[in-house]
């Protein structure tokens, strides 16, 4: 199925786009259940001796994209492997998302349980704040 709004393809059963928000029953009162979403991905900055590191929610709401939390920057060497600094096995990084799913979850989003690609696309929404 594809979503009424965007038209991003969902599954089957999505109540709600995943990418803007939108609730998919048609006879929905658009007042009620507006959403807006974000998923954790990992941004870096190459330098010449260190690469920083950090983790950023892109959010998307009704005004369209934008960075709803971000956390705080580590650094690396720049000859580590990016596989070896950003994969689920790296404490530090995984550390580092946890903090950001917890301040995430202070701020009023909640998981819709639903991953991305990557070890650390975790999926939220809250309702639109007027």
């Amino acid at each position: 199925m594809y979503c009424y709004n965007c038209g991003t393809e969902l599954p089957d059963n999505a109540a709600f786009c995943q990418k803007c928000g939108r609730p998919q029953n048609p006879h929905a009162d658009p007042a009620q259940g507006r959403w807006e979403t974000c998923e954790i991905v990992a941004r870096w900055e190459t330098g010449l001796i260190t690469d920083s590191y950090h983790f950023e929610a892109e959010a998307i709401g009704p005004h369209g994209p934008y960075v709803a939390a971000r956390s705080r920057p580590w650094k690396e060497i720049a000859h580590t492997p990016r596989w070896k600094v950003l994969d689920n096995t790296n404490q530090r990084a995984g550390g580092i998302v946890k903090e950001l799913i917890s301040d995430l979850i202070k701020d009023g989003w909640e998981s819709t349980g639903e991953r991305g690609s990557n070890w650390e696309n975790y999926r939220f929404r809250r309702q639109v704040r007027k």
